[in-house]
């Protein structure tokens, strides 16, 4: 685990250590936080942390008295941390947290500071500590993530989030299907997107909400996973995953149901489907009751759960998973 492998890490991490650094946006948030650390830990935080892979998600250094908290992948910085003397010890005098939506969608206070006293615990300390989750509040509701064979379109719902094409014609996969049950007004309003926005394909990741159609739903979000040649890949899903979610939010949704994105007349497995979905919903708690995942295949259920089920080491996930 990273927490072990910091504490035989002799190497300080200084701006020299990683690449790409971005600096914190001036769009942050101040979070509240009181936390007093001995002057032996403080000389282990002071230390920073290295990441081996891409996997340990953090890069963590100290300059100019401020610790600087990075997402290894990306290079961007999510928390600062101020520190100061206090008596015989060293305690947090003001921690920041990043609030640029194009950088880090969290909006979370209560999350963030749990979160960030987290990161200081496992990857600097070496302390393996269970994350103190700030959805595990008594106002947050856990999403619960179902998931299970059967036919998506039977599926009593506020949202189906349906698979797609560039040029929004209803010609395979769920949204053949959709047209079959006699969804030929939705079609109709398909196009009539296309020609309101003048034009005759959307770019991949597109989500186009349309009427509910032949089915038992309030909305239907076509969600475009693919480009014209009917390639992915896990980043595109991912990033329409969010968008869908995103809306569905926006519509009040409290259920969600939706097939595997990518998997049909796109090239992804059902495990890379499962990785895009996963990184989808750990970027935040989102605010639903329910995501059903439904596939046609009971094998291809053992699969989306092992590919979004939390890892030994891994970060605890915002949502219950629960196959079916």
């Amino acid at each position: 685990m990273a927490s072990y492998r910091n504490a035989m890490n002799k190497q300080k991490a200084t701006n020299k250590s990683w690449h790409m650094l971005s600096q914190m946006p001036k769009n942050r948030v101040c979070l509240k936080i009181d936390r007093t650390y001995s002057q032996e830990d403080f000389m282990k935080i002071d230390r920073g942390f290295i990441p081996e892979s891409m996997e340990d998600k953090w890069f963590i250094y100290i300059e100019e008295n401020l610790l600087r908290i990075h997402r290894s992948w990306s290079g961007i910085c999510i928390y600062l941390v101020r520190f100061e003397d206090y008596e015989n010890s060293i305690r947090i005098s003001k921690a920041w947290a990043n609030r640029n939506s194009n950088e880090y969608k969290e909006t979370d206070d209560v999350y963030d500071a749990h979160l960030l006293l987290w990161i200081i615990d496992m990857f600097l300390l070496g302390r393996d500590v269970p994350l103190a989750r700030a959805w595990h509040h008594p106002f947050y509701n856990l999403l619960k993530v179902i998931v299970k064979k059967g036919d998506v379109l039977d599926e009593e719902v506020d949202v189906l989030i349906s698979t797609g094409n560039v040029s929004l014609n209803m010609s395979g996969g769920v949204n053949g299907a959709i047209l079959n049950r006699g969804g030929k007004n939705v079609q109709e309003e398909l196009r009539e997107y296309l020609r309101k926005q003048n034009l005759n394909f959307v770019e991949p990741g597109t989500v186009v909400r349309t009427g509910p159609g032949p089915l038992t739903v309030n909305h239907i979000l076509h969600t475009v996973a693919i480009n014209a040649f009917y390639e992915s890949s896990i980043d595109l899903v991912r990033g329409t995953i969010i968008s869908a979610l995103e809306e569905a939010v926006k519509l009040s949704a409290n259920t969600v149901a939706m097939p595997t994105l990518a998997t049909g007349y796109g090239p992804l497995s059902m495990e890379e489907f499962g990785q895009g979905l996963k990184n989808a919903l750990e970027i935040r708690n989102w605010p639903l009751e329910e995501l059903r995942i439904v596939v046609r295949k009971k094998s291809n259920v053992a699969k989306i759960v092992k590919s979004i089920e939390r890892e030994v080491d891994e970060l605890p996930l915002p949502y219950n998973l629960i196959p079916c």
